[in-house]
């Protein structure tokens, strides 16, 4: 109701892109298989909140947001 129908489409449009994007990459860390370089990183980095401390390491992309909230 507060914004244009067309606008609200596209923002409705990249937030389900992103958060598919988002599950996709977090099933790969789970079920892929072995990588390298920066997501191999990234895959420890986030193996650790599931399996380490759950408080912690809630980035599957970056690191960016846990360092923001921590």
């Amino acid at each position: 109701f507060l914004l244009p129908a067309d606008i609200t489409a596209v923002l409705m449009a990249g937030s389900l892109t992103g958060y598919v994007m988002y599950d996709m990459l977090h099933y790969y860390f789970h079920h892929g298989p072995r990588i390298s370089g920066y997501l191999a990183f990234m895959k420890k980095y986030h193996m650790a909140h599931h399996y380490v401390n759950p408080n912690e390491g809630f980035g599957v992309s970056n690191i960016l947001w846990d360092l923001v909230f921590s």
